[in-house]
């Protein structure tokens, strides 16, 4: 027992469905179908674990307490349990969706002076207001702008990363927007097959005593975290009616849970542009990676240096190394080296 309910190992076939006797309790037809987290709350009746079962007051409402199961804790425990958030902090919240609004009012709980909300989507970062953002923008500079100014070049204290698929340059920022030794937490998830999220400066982080923290249900103990939210929503503390932006029944699940949403493509040079969708339809063509002028990748400076050999051979200023000297001989230690030999 280590008291970390949130890496309990019986949640070992969370992704698989199956119990923890070993078998199926969903079934379609013959088929076997597996119960995401061990709980399939999207089917009419379900058989669960006796730990995943939490007891809660008889009067308080089931479509609104269902809220607490998993997007409330992960959020507010991100800002109350692992960053650690204090009274008097300045908090920088990236992603203010069903989770990250959490973090904004765990964080308004917790007691922090300045809570900066940053998502690209307006109608977030207006109802982040009213969960206690005090400052809200579209992207990181604004924010960064914002943040030298009111800290006078402090910055924050800590940074949450909630968004719905991190990327790495989303958690840098979140690092270059937090103080000397400030705090980031991770929460947001990505597809684990894909590049790595995380690319960053060790030597900046250990210079600046910077951390990066990385959490899972933010670090909450189901059995004594859902009875305390339930407590602060009864008192008019915690928001959860608020978060509530549309209803379905059951048989409308899927309007409710739409597909992937297509993302634009980001903004790349023109030629990694073009190459993109050339290696899209040839793949034998240079990797995008490669093609990309401006990335300092393997080999690329040994390229610049071949192609200013050849601007030189055109009949430009004849090539040699730096310091040489026109009529022989080299500036450098050899010619020091034969001076002292003198």
């Amino acid at each position: 027992m280590t008291g970390r309910a949130f890496l309990c190992d019986k949640g070992a076939a969370a992704s698989s469905g199956e119990l923890l006797d070993g078998t199926f309790r969903l079934h379609y037809g013959q088929v076997d179908v597996g119960a995401m987290c061990l709980l399939g709350t999207f089917s009419q009746w379900v058989v669960v674990p006796e730990g995943s079962a939490v007891k809660i007051d008889d009067d308080l409402p089931l479509d609104v307490a269902c809220l607490l199961a998993c997007g409330v804790p992960t959020g507010w425990g991100s800002a109350v349990n692992v960053a650690e958030v204090g009274p008097g902090d300045v908090v920088v919240i990236y992603g203010v969706g069903g989770v990250g609004m959490n973090a904004v009012q765990g964080s308004a709980l917790a007691g922090a002076r300045t809570i900066v909300a940053v998502d690209p989507v307006p109608w977030k970062l207006e109802r982040a207001k009213a969960f206690g953002a005090h400052h809200t923008f579209t992207a990181h500079e604004q924010a960064m702008e914002f943040l030298v100014e009111h800290t006078r070049g402090v910055l924050a204290d800590k940074a949450i990363v909630i968004v719905g698929n991190v990327e790495a340059g989303v958690v840098a920022q979140a690092v270059d927007a937090v103080s000397k030794a400030g705090t980031v937490v991770l929460t947001g998830m990505s597809d684990p097959t894909e590049v790595p999220t995380i690319q960053l400066n060790g030597t900046f982080m250990a210079v600046y005593a910077k951390r990066l923290l990385t959490t899972l249900y933010g670090h909450c103990n189901p059995h004594v975290d859902i009875p305390k939210l339930a407590g602060l929503y009864r008192n008019g503390q915690l928001k959860l009616d608020e978060l509530i932006t549309a209803r379905y029944q059951l048989a409308d699940v899927n309007k409710g849970v739409p597909g992937p949403v297509e993302r634009p493509e980001p903004a790349r040079h023109p030629r990694v542009r073009a190459l993109s969708r050339m290696t899209d339809r040839w793949p034998f063509l240079p990797s995008r990676r490669a093609a990309c002028p401006g990335h300092r990748g393997r080999g690329n400076h040994r390229e610049r240096a071949r192609e200013g050999l050849r601007r030189s051979r055109r009949g430009r200023a004849p090539h040699r190394p730096f310091g040489a000297r026109p009529g022989g001989g080299h500036r450098g230690h050899r010619d020091a080296f034969s001076r002292r030999r003198r």
